[in-house]
């Protein structure tokens, strides 16, 4: 085997497992079960050159086993801000009502609080302090979008939910709103998440209830939004009411928002960060991304990694982003007619992976199982040795296979 001592292993780690499981898995008993994926993790964490994460939080999971790693960058997953002015442009929607509306956009299922909304805009009709009327605009697809709808209806809740948008027809339709809601439910490991940053570059104050330490000290500190306790309608109608009946604080809280959204979440001021810390240095590199859950593959819009990866090719480096044939989004399985190579410079390379129906299960750890082993093999039969591999968190099955492998090439 040829050495490349100084081959470079990053993790990038966009969720927490088995943290994750733990908000559905309440039992102390039978979350000890989860320890061997916990130890399996911190061998992948441990192998780590650079460390990654989409927020503080994850990070700091990381460095608890790695102790020897100096690279560390927290950095959003971000939003394309080009991309997302180009859908408000493009997709602007002229008012002429006097109506107040409260935007919620992202995945309806067992971590969205979207009932706490619900119960709070029920409260605040009872009170009759807001004149205008409130409508609530719900902006995803999920297993539990039926029954949301179903408790909007119960509680006579004005909700419109739209059901799945193209990315930019759903910017346009959450900067015509006058205030985003983001309700987590409690005891989510959930830190800085994707919707927040749309609702950020939005320019829209932030009514939240997520637990996350992080995101809540960063709504304080750029004054963008107000905090409510988690999964309390009652703390929810109360900055409801003072949001629609305070267009001043509106406005001024508004702004807040934009500006912290060109700062810490616009990609185009964010990743450089990323760039500098993962692949600094002057040569050209052979680059490897391994993530099994990219968005879409057509050039309509970048997730994290095609984002980094085009970027990178820019700079003169050669890239290829190994990818999944499943969509994890949808849950269905990814047609190769739906990935367009021709709007990438990066090579797209797919592998297979079973799939399935619920995050929370035992056929989600074997779907990410099967996919990581197939990486391993694709990665044992590449024709030329990476200098950087690159790998999301997860696939803990793909990072763990991934660290491996250079291992053995910096015969370690």
């Amino acid at each position: 085997m040829e050495y490349l001592q100084n081959m470079k292993y990053v993790v990038d780690i966009q969720d927490l497992w088995p943290e994750a499981f733990y908000m559905t898995i309440k039992n102390k008993v039978l979350q000890k079960g989860f320890l061997p994926i916990k130890w399996y993790m911190d061998k992948a964490y441990k192998t780590a050159d650079v460390v990654i994460g989409v927020s503080d939080t994850y990070v700091e999971r990381v460095l608890s086993v790695n102790h020897k790693c100096k690279d560390v960058v927290s950095v959003f997953l971000g939003n394309d801000g080009a991309l997302f002015d180009e859908g408000r442009n493009k997709y602007s929607i002229q008012r002429t009502d006097d109506e107040i509306w409260i935007g919620y956009i992202g995945s309806l299922s067992q971590s969205y609080d979207i009932d706490c909304v619900i119960d709070a805009l029920e409260i605040v009709k009872r009170r009759r302090t807001v004149s205008q009327q409130i409508r609530f605009f719900v902006m995803g697809g999920g297993i539990f979008k039926d029954k949301f709808e179903a408790y909007a209806k119960e509680k006579n809740t004005l909700a419109e939910f739209t059901g799945l948008l193209s990315y930019q027809e759903m910017v346009g339709r959450l900067c015509a709103c006058n205030i985003a809601v983001n309700p987590i439910v409690k005891g989510s490991a959930a830190s800085i998440i994707n919707k927040v940053g749309d609702y950020a570059l939005s320019g829209l104050p932030v009514i939240n209830t997520q637990e996350c330490q992080e995101y809540r000290d960063l709504l304080d500190k750029y004054g963008s939004g107000i905090n409510c306790g988690c999964g309390c309608a009652g703390d929810v109608a109360d900055a409801i009411e003072k949001l629609a009946l305070d267009i001043d604080l509106r406005k001024r809280m508004g702004l807040a928002s934009r500006k912290l959204g060109i700062e810490k979440f616009d990609r185009r001021n964010t990743y450089n960060k990323v760039i500098d810390i993962a692949f600094k240095g002057e040569d050209k590199k052979k680059i490897v991304f391994i993530a099994n859950f990219p968005s879409r593959l057509d050039g309509s819009a970048n997730g994290r990694f095609t984002y980094l990866a085009e970027m990178l090719v820019g700079r003169g480096h050669s890239v290829e982003v190994i990818f999944s044939d499943f969509d994890h989004q949808n849950k269905v399985p990814r047609e190769l007619k739906t990935v367009v190579q021709s709007e990438y410079r990066s090579k797209l390379t797919m592998l297979h992976e079973p799939g399935y129906l619920s995050n929370i299960s035992i056929k989600r750890l074997w779907s990410h199982f099967v996919w990581g082993m197939n990486v391993s093999k694709y990665l044992r039969g590449l024709d030329y040795v990476p200098d950087v591999v690159y790998a999301a968190i997860p696939s803990i099955t793909a990072a763990r296979q991934a660290a491996r492998f250079c291992k053995a090439y910096r015969g370690g």
